[in-house]
């Protein structure tokens, strides 16, 4: 009975911590949460025993069983298995050229990894970050690879709505286009980069880095408000995160600045001179 209670109440506890964090997704964690269910039940069985049920099947439900196991395994394999073996593969293939420089031969396997498996927004999230990193360390700033990046990052969008890291990405695409535009369009792209900034700390309302890129595009924009109140919660989130980290390594005189140091002091200096506005 000991046992039991105690494997019942880590297994509560697992539970109820992934309300929170999803490591009960993790091979491990899960292994081991399953392993306690599993030995609560033979637990339960050796205490309470109960008479053996013995099913008695016909040769139609025999062959009912055998038929739809087939056609599990098919699906499975056509559906699941398969077309992630296959993107996965084009997509260590695009990893291994970009390594060598080779960038379009990356993009043509990446659009055919997107096609191979058609739930996963990996292919495209990573399509579009190259394009992205393409345009950024070419000396021709070429703005129709940040249009493909912006196009590959909302397709990855459409499959994950709930990446953040996708809407950033696009949010930094937007940035970019603004510095390569006239001054109009820079206007468009600075909104369209501020809702997608947005977008993403809805997803992540903890990353003090998004707060602080919000912050400096309302600032371009010229809506002070939100630059004021973005700086703020950066500078709150950084502030927060220094204090866990005194009272988690308290033998450490120099803190991992999670914000980064320049930034952190940045964001300070603009909401001083904000204020003054």
């Amino acid at each position: 009975p000991h046992t039991a209670a105690a494997l019942l109440c880590v297994a509560i506890g697992v539970a109820l911590h992934n309300l929170t964090d999803f490591a009960i997704f993790e091979p491990g964690v899960q292994t081991a949460l399953w392993t306690m269910i599993a030995c609560l039940i033979a637990i339960n069985n050796h205490t309470n025993p109960r008479p053996p049920i013995a099913l008695k099947s016909t040769p139609l439900i025999k062959s009912l069983v055998v038929t739809a196991a087939i056609a599990a395994g098919g699906a499975y394999l056509g559906y699941a298995l398969i077309p992630v073996a296959a993107s996965t593969t084009k997509i260590r293939q695009a990893n291994q050229a970009i390594a060598i420089g080779q960038f379009d031969y990356a993009h043509e396997l990446l659009e055919k990894a997107a096609q191979d498996d058609a739930l996963s927004d990996a292919a495209q999230s990573l399509n579009g970050r190259l394009y992205l990193h393409h345009f950024q360390v070419t000396r021709q700033k070429n703005p129709d690879l940040l249009l493909r990046a912006e196009e590959a990052l909302k397709a990855a969008i459409e499959r994950n709505d709930a990446a953040y890291k996708n809407f950033e990405r696009l949010m930094d695409v937007y940035c970019e286009l603004v510095k390569t535009s006239a001054s109009q369009k820079k206007t468009d792209w600075l909104n369209k980069a501020l809702d997608t900034a947005s977008l993403a700390i809805d997803r992540y309302p903890g990353c003090d880095r998004l707060h602080f890129k919000q912050a400096q595009i309302a600032e371009q924009l010229n809506q002070t408000e939100i630059a004021i109140e973005q700086y703020k919660k950066a500078i709150d989130l950084e502030d927060q995160y220094r204090a866990q980290f005194r009272l988690m390594y308290p033998e450490r005189d120099e803190i991992v600045s999670r914000l980064g140091e320049e930034q952190y002091t940045r964001a300070k200096e603009k909401l001083k001179i904000l204020f003054q506005h």
